[in-house]
């Protein structure tokens, strides 16, 4: 049983996996944002659900309902980024491919990750146009938690200096949201032993207690 349950899991996952003949071609995307994205001061990326897809007029019918978008500023054609929120329906248009990864040893497999998370495709944002500011049923309660972080993430931001050195440490310390957290201090993390301290700092931030919130501190300070 353990083995058919695993093999239609990875069937399910390979059934959508973006087709070779649409990687790097301009889609129009519509669907809804579906979790709490990463976001900095230049862009965001974030889990996307695709409601509809098209060609110019051709709509597609098979296509991943679970992809991983990036909208940064073009380099060519600067642009402001608007505040990507959990909920939001959106229509981008956009190009994708297949969820590849490097094959560099220690490095993230982000290829690996995007088939446990079910992404079918990634890649870039070239225009959007927000289509509802907020479309959640009273029934997800999940993705009301993640406008609930949101929130918070940006009240933190808010009430710290933009130069803060470690306002992604303890964004991520309080709310888990450990891609808030710099590449630089993951490397001092790691060189010095603590990155795994971190992380499960990181899972537990639904279950927190005054305890774990006082090891927290006590490990940043340190």
């Amino acid at each position: 049983m353990g083995f058919s349950w695993n093999a239609r899991y990875a069937e399910n996952r390979l059934e959508n996996i973006l087709a070779l003949e649409l990687e790097g071609k301009e889609l129009n995307l519509e669907g809804r944002v579906a979790a709490l994205p990463q976001s900095h001061s230049s862009g965001a990326k974030f889990a996307f659900e695709v409601d509809r897809v098209s060609i110019g007029k051709e709509v597609l019918e098979r296509f991943p309902k679970r992809i991983y978008l990036s909208w940064q500023p073009a380099w060519r054609n600067p642009q402001t980024i608007p505040d990507i929120v959990p909920g939001q329906r959106w229509k981008f248009k956009s190009k994708l491919k297949r969820p590849y990864g490097s094959l560099n040893p220690y490095t993230f497999d982000f290829e690996r990750w995007s088939f446990h998370q079910d992404f079918g495709a990634s890649g870039s944002v070239r225009s959007g146009e927000l289509l509802l500011d907020k479309d959640i049923s009273w029934a997800e309660i999940e993705l009301r938690m993640e406008v609930i972080r949101w929130h918070l993430r940006k009240k933190i931001r808010s009430m710290l200096p933009d130069d803060a050195r470690y306002a992604g440490v303890l964004i991520a310390l309080v709310m888990g949201d450990q891609n808030a957290i710099d590449q630089d201090d993951w490397q001092v993390f790691n060189a010095t032993g603590i990155g795994h301290l971190i992380s499960i700092k990181c899972n537990i931030y639904p279950s927190y207690k005054g305890a774990h919130r006082a090891n927290s501190i006590q490990l940043l300070t340190v």
